[in-house]
């Protein structure tokens, strides 16, 4: 039995991973204008605007967050695909799951 959990891990982590790679761009853009909004701090794609927190300036950081947000034209559609894959696997070991253990005598 412990065999069969072990075959479910794979494929859920790997639609965890997929879904993940696909937003991350996004989560970061949303995490940097969330910063910049706090702190009052203008950004844009422009150019490095000053934003000083804690005495530090993090304008540099949150253009970088920002300009990462161009990667989603490239890992939305690759973690789309992908995250179909890897549900399309993940539902291929549910049903070896099931007819496995359809297949297996009743324990009296």
């Amino acid at each position: 039995m412990n065999a069969k959990k072990r075959k479910m891990k794979l494929p859920i982590i790997a639609v965890i991973c997929s879904l993940f790679f696909s937003v991350l761009p996004l989560i970061s853009v949303m995490v940097a204008g969330a910063i910049a909004n706090v702190k009052h701090c203008l950004l844009d794609e422009g150019a490095v605007n000053p934003c000083i927190i804690f005495g530090v300036d993090v304008g540099d950081i949150l253009y970088s967050m920002l300009v990462f947000g161009w990667l989603m034209l490239v890992s939305l559609p690759l973690g789309s695909v992908l995250t179909i894959i890897s549900v399309a696997w993940l539902l291929f070991v549910m049903i070896q799951n099931y007819y496995y253990r359809k297949a297996l005598p009743e324990e009296k």
